[in-house]
């Protein structure tokens, strides 16, 4: 693995790459702009073999101690919206406390739990509206994600080690 930093006129990017043996290589791309509170995360995938490859699951980020703020999650501070889509009901934004989903911590703190989002096919936007945000009512923090993709997505929200991760 390695990485690069570049600055540019509008802010700042910076580039993990991988690879293994048999030639898929990978980038991940974090961009920054110039007075701007979001982070935009990319994610590429080339495949220099000669065999076809399929892949299932492409991640594009994770985001983990969404309440850093805090030594342990507190499942009734931390509000998760998503927005819902459906037939003449189209973009309706609800919320629910991280507790009100199960997100709370385990009894030894190292339980996994977890709420999904997403929509699989052509149809990206039948249910949900592709975004979901967490906010740290306590401090005023939000942490939201959207992913930019036209086909199927997915997000996860992951309450693990007694933290909120998406």
């Amino acid at each position: 693995m390695s990485q690069k930093e570049e600055m540019t006129q509008s802010g700042k990017i910076l580039y993990s790459y991988v690879s293994d043996d048999k030639g898929i290589e990978g980038e991940h791309k974090i961009q920054s702009r110039n007075g701007s509170n979001v982070l935009e995360f990319s994610v590429k995938v080339t495949n220099n073999s000669l065999d076809d490859k399929t892949i299932e699951n492409l991640s594009s980020l994770c985001i983990g101690g969404i309440s850093p703020m805090h030594k342990k999650n507190d499942a009734d501070n931390l509000r998760v919206y998503e927005i819902r889509n459906y037939w003449a009901g189209e973009g309706r934004l609800v919320s629910h406390t991280a507790g009100e989903l199960g997100l709370y911590n385990s009894y030894s703190g190292y339980g996994l739990r977890g709420y999904s989002i997403g929509r699989a096919g052509s149809m990206p936007a039948h249910g949900h509206i592709p975004f979901l945000a967490i906010t740290d009512e306590k401090e005023q923090i939000t942490w939201a994600v959207q992913p930019n993709e036209l086909g199927s997505w997915r997000i996860d929200v992951i309450q693990n080690n007694n933290r909120i991760g998406i």
